[in-house]
């Protein structure tokens, strides 16, 4: 009766609240985070901590007593799996994003396909555009990217650059020149038939 008990108590508090582990792997990191390309090792905590602490000025949440153990159970379960995300191969989309067009022609010559996605199904397009890498953009247009393939949460690369935000490798204080350089990425994109898909 007691293991029914448990069972039915852990299923409770994951439809009400979620398991972070699960909810974490499920944002569009692009989107919520700016980045990064790769999921954090224990995101599932760190999301818990984020969304159900005393953050951003909400009282502790009394859920986040189950929820943590949860997460870091499962965290410990699939950290083989993350730990590769993290440490593993460095394929075109985070070239993209740095804005390393060597490392970028360099994988395009061993066959990697241009629209590779990442664990997330970022073209590196996407990453580049994330980036605000004009040169990378325009490489990889010039290359055949495709302008309106979407990540798996249903943007394309001009989707990513009319979000909230994006994600910048320039130190803080250069808003007009990020202004300038999104604007030419625009320009770019939309010269190429981008459409702007952003799913709702």
């Amino acid at each position: 009766m007691l293991k029914i008990q448990t069972y039915i108590l852990t299923v409770t508090l994951l439809a009400l609240n979620g398991c972070g582990t699960y909810v974490s792997r499920q944002i569009d990191y692009y989107a919520y985070y700016f980045g990064p390309v790769r999921t954090p090792i224990f995101s599932g905590v760190k999301w818990d901590i984020e969304n159900q602490g005393a953050e951003h000025g909400k009282p502790i949440s009394y859920l986040i007593f189950f929820d943590i153990p949860l997460s870091l159970l499962a965290d410990c379960i699939i950290l083989p799996y993350t730990a590769y995300e993290t440490f593993g191969y460095r394929g075109l989309s985070e070239a993209a994003v740095s804005g390393d067009n060597k490392q970028i022609e360099t994988l395009l010559s061993y066959g990697v396909a241009i629209d590779e996605p990442d664990w997330q199904g970022h073209t590196p397009l996407m990453g580049a555009v994330i980036g605000e890498q004009i040169e990378t953009v325009d490489l990889l247009l010039k290359k055949g990217a495709s302008v309106n393939k979407q990540s798996r949460f249903g943007r394309d690369a001009l989707g990513y650059l009319q979000g909230p935000g994006s994600f910048s490798n320039e130190k803080p204080g250069k808003n007009e020149d990020r202004r300038k350089r999104r604007e030419v990425i625009r320009t770019l994109l939309i010269q190429a038939g981008a459409k702007g898909l952003i799913k709702s």
